[in-house]
Formats: structure tokens, C-alpha cells, sequence
């Protein structure tokens, strides 16, 4: 029956996305004022579906810890899901994605449209470059919270990898908080569109990382910060949100 529920899921997806993406082709002239709405809708009905379909809820923690200004949003990615989230957090956010996405029919070229820094990650330090570059464009121009995934690509449940010294760039160049965001996402949502489980996700949100550190110092207590949290919420999916303290400078 639950395999009956990922096809229906899947399916209702990628109508419900098809459909999204050409509302958002015809109001595209008008500007990004106009398509944010319709990419919320969007977002909103994307964890609708998963939520009526497959049973997949969801629950964020830390909230307080989120800056109201400038800052980068580093998140733990563990599956589809996690895309959509900054969305929903986050009033305005720059995405760092690989350009592959752009690849995709219709949301590719919707995405164009969006705040977003597509990389090639096979140039190295030009696409080091690169992000800093637009990094810097985006939060002077549109977009003041960024969004990056800091180990690059999705992860498996238990799977960890180095952190990716793009995000550690990022941080040292444009002078803004760093937020760690820890989720157990691959609890309930497998990589690309399958082993789907009922249940609910949890997104940790921790205090943000002032600006000032080495990139050295920055990037061994994201990935610090991150992954004990992640470890935590793996063990115990259920478990109430500990008492953070403000990491010191």
C-alpha cells in the first residue's frame, strides 16, 4: 500500500510542480515581486502533498537562533526535502546549486529567475570564485540571507564527508553570521524519490557562528556544530531540542 503511496506522491509532484512552474513563466515579466508568491505556493504545497500522501510531517527547532539580517544559511542535506525548506524559513534566500539544476525542464528556467548561484563544480577555484563573486552581488542587491549546502551534495543517513571550503570562503568575504542547520531528513525521505517512511522531520536551526574567524577556525565548528546534531537527531528522531549557548568568537 505505501508503494502505492510514493507512485501517487511522485506523480502529484511533478503535476503539481509542471503546473507551478508555468504560472511562474507567465508572471515572470512582471518580476521576482510576482513569482515569490507563486514560489511559496509552491513550497507550501509540495509538504502538503508529502504530508497528506505519505504522511511525512515536519517539525523546525531553534527558531530563535535565526538572524534577522544578513547571514548564510549552512545546511546539513540529506534529501530532496531539504530544498524546499529555506524557502519557507527564509524571506528572500539566495540559493548556491549546482548548474546541473538548471538542466531541468521548466524548473530550470524558472530557477533562472530566482537569486540563485549555479556553479560547475568541476572548475575548482574559478567556481571558488565565482560564489564569492556573486555572493557578494546577491546580498548587496536582493537576496541577504544565502542558502549553501556545506558538504556540496546529498548525503545517506550515517554518511559524512569534508566540508567543502566554498562555504568557509563565503563566510570570510561577505562578513555575516554563519547559521548551522542540522535535519534527519533521510530518516523518512530517501535519495531522489524513493524509500519514502511515515514520520516526522526535524530541522535544527543552531545559533549562528559570528563573523570574524579564520575560514580554518569557521568551517571545523560548522561541521562540528552540525554533525553533533545531526548524530543527536538520528538517535532519538523524537527528542525535545537541548539548551544551546552562543558559540564565543
Amino acid at each position: 500500500m505505501y508503494t502505492l503511496r510514493s507512485y501517487l506522491f511522485t506523480s502529484l509532484f511533478w503535476l503539481w510542480g509542471a503546473v507551478l512552474a508555468l504560472s511562474m513563466i507567465l508572471v515572470s515579466p512582471l518580476g521576482l515581486r510576482a513569482l515569490n508568491p507563486l514560489k511559496r505556493l509552491w513550497l507550501k504545497g509540495n509538504m502538503a502533498l508529502a504530508h497528506g500522501i505519505l504522511g511525512i510531517r515536519y517539525r523546525v527547532i531553534g527558531l530563535e537562533n535565526l538572524p534577522k539580517g544578513a547571514c548564510i544559511f549552512a545546511m546539513k542535506h540529506q534529501s530532496a526535502w531539504d530544498t524546499f525548506m529555506p524557502g519557507l524559513l527564509l524571506p528572500n534566500p539566495g540559493y548556491v546549486m549546482k548548474q546541473e539544476l538548471l538542466n531541468v525542464p521548466l524548473f530550470g528556467w524558472v530557477v533562472q529567475r530566482w537569486p540563485v548561484i549555479a556553479l560547475d563544480r568541476q572548475q575548482g577555484r574559478k567556481a571558488l570564485r565565482l560564489l564569492v563573486e556573486r555572493g557578494k552581488a546577491l546580498m548587496a542587491d536582493r537576496a541577504p540571507q544565502l542558502m549553501i549546502f556545506p558538504e556540496g551534495t546529498r548525503r545517506a543517513v550515517g554518511e559524512t564527508t569534508s566540508y567543502h571550503i566554498g562555504v568557509a570562503a563565503l563566510y570570510e568575504a561577505l562578513e555575516v553570521p554563519l547559521v548551522p542547520v542540522a535535519l534527519n531528513s533521510g530518516l523518512y525521505w530517501g535519495r531522489g524519490f524513493s524509500n519514502f517512511a511515515p514520520g516526522c522531520i526535524t530541522l535544527s536551526i543552531l545559533p549562528a557562528i559570528p563573523a570574524g574567524l579564520s575560514k580554518r577556525d569557521v568551517l571545523k565548528q560548522l561541521e562540528a556544530s552540525i554533525e553533533a546534531e545531526v548524530t543527536r537527531l538520528i538517535d532519538d528522531p523524537n527528542a525535545p531540542p537541548l539548551p544551546q549557548a552562543n558559540p564565543k568568537n
